[in-house]
């Protein structure tokens, strides 16, 4: 979560605690959820560890209501960064057989800090095995009317009528593949979604 002055300081914190509070309520009910935030400092702060416990996310994202940043600035790229690092080890030492870490930012989409930079970040990403989501706060992110445009290709080899999502999969649950970065190959079926928003700063 993002609590750098620009957005700490705005009229939208109701709206943004509001939104992550429906959002970690939502994926508390089939996954653990840690909770961070950041301002324009070194290290992000952790607002609520990972738990089993339900609504326990949604009573931290709630105090991020009366946060104040002690640094104004934004650390986003650090805190990326700082992120990555913690669930990437958390992921690793996990005892499920299959594992898998999503980090999701909130933010309003600029780093002012300058602790890190863009390619930093970008390397830490791409020598990780997690997705990884950015929602977008404040009219900072774009100005005006947009669109946008996401594309992904996926290997559908072996889809068709005996498939059945109540079977389980022929995934390895041994546990000895370890967890290594993903480098999925571009081939197959191309999914594109569409579409168009307007950012609101109220």
């Amino acid at each position: 979560m993002d609590m750098s002055a620009s957005v700490a300081e705005s009229d939208s914190v109701p709206f943004v605690v509001q939104a992550a509070t429906a959002f970690t309520d939502e994926l508390e009910r089939h996954h653990k959820v840690v909770v961070f935030d950041f301002d324009g400092s070194e290290k992000i702060h952790k607002i609520q560890d990972f738990t089993a416990s339900a609504g326990a996310s949604h009573r931290g994202v709630a105090a991020l209501s009366s946060f104040k940043p002690r640094d104004p600035s934004t650390n986003l790229h650090g805190a990326i960064i700082e992120a990555v690092k913690h669930l990437d080890d958390a992921v690793d030492k996990s005892r499920a057989p299959l594992r898998f870490g999503t980090l999701v930012v909130f933010t309003d989409g600029m780093d002012r800090a300058g602790r890190k930079s863009n390619a930093q970040m970008l390397d830490a990403l791409e020598n990780s095995n997690l997705d990884v989501f950015a929602i977008g706060v404040g009219s900072a992110v774009k100005e005006g009317n947009g669109t946008g445009k996401l594309s992904y290709q996926f290997d559908a080899t072996g889809f068709g009528p005996k498939c059945d999502p109540r079977r389980p999969p022929p995934f390895d649950t041994s546990g000895a593949r370890g967890f290594k970065p993903r480098r999925p190959e571009r081939t197959g079926i191309r999914l594109e979604l569409k579409g168009s928003g307007t950012a609101n700063a109220n």
